[in-house]
Order: C-alpha cells, then structure tokens, then sequence
C-alpha cells in the first residue's frame, strides 16, 4: 500500500505545476495592513500591529483580510503594497461569523501601480 507522500513529484516537477508563475501573478496583489490604536477603547490597548490582506477588486479598491484586523474603536488602518506605496484604508464590511472583514482603499492613490 502506498502512500500519498510516495507519490508526491520531485521537486525539480514542482515547477511544472506553474506555482513560480502562480506568485509572480498574485505578488502584487498581497498587502501588509498596519494598524494604529491610538488609545483604549472597550476592551483594545493602543499600540500598533501588522497584519496581511489581498486585493479582491482593484478597481474598485477592496481589500480581505480576517475579521480580527478591522479591530473595535478608533482606529488607522494602511495598507503597503510591494513596491512600498501605502494607502489608507476604511473598514467597508466585517463578517464575524466566517471570520473576513473587508477594506476600502482609493485606487486612485496607486498612480501607474495596479494589482492583478
């Protein structure tokens, strides 16, 4: 009986699959979201944090993340795209339920930078 790890390609077949064209695709499309508390708010301490996202919709300018990031109160959201471009983010829809929150950016903003 065999199995399913025996049967896994060699990793020189891997790229075969097109996982290296896969993420040069998609690697514009990945953010860090940085957070900013500015002070106590119900049950959040300031300070800052990084999280990560992906653009959805680039036309429109919509960005998932999970439901966590877009955090109760006051607070600034930004999101930096590889090339380093920050844009400021606002919070357009949580779902606790399934754990996703989305964010709005302007994509404007961008200039001649467009995710795919």
């Amino acid at each position: 009986m065999s199995s399913v790890y025996s049967q896994s390609p060699p990793v020189s077949e891997i790229d075969d699959f097109g996982w290296n064209t896969i993420q040069d695709r998609l690697r514009d499309s990945v953010v860090a979201i940085k957070s900013n508390t500015a002070f106590y708010f119900d049950t959040e301490m300031p300070g800052n944090s990084t999280s990560t996202g992906f653009v959805v919709d680039s036309e429109h300018g919509l960005i998932v993340s999970s439901r966590h990031v877009m955090e109760t109160g006051p607070v600034s959201h930004k999101a930096v795209f590889a090339n380093d471009i920050e844009v400021a983010l606002q919070p357009f829809f949580y779902d606790p339920v399934h754990d996703f929150s989305i964010f709005r950016y302007n994509p404007a903003e961008l200039k001649s930078f467009k995710p795919t």
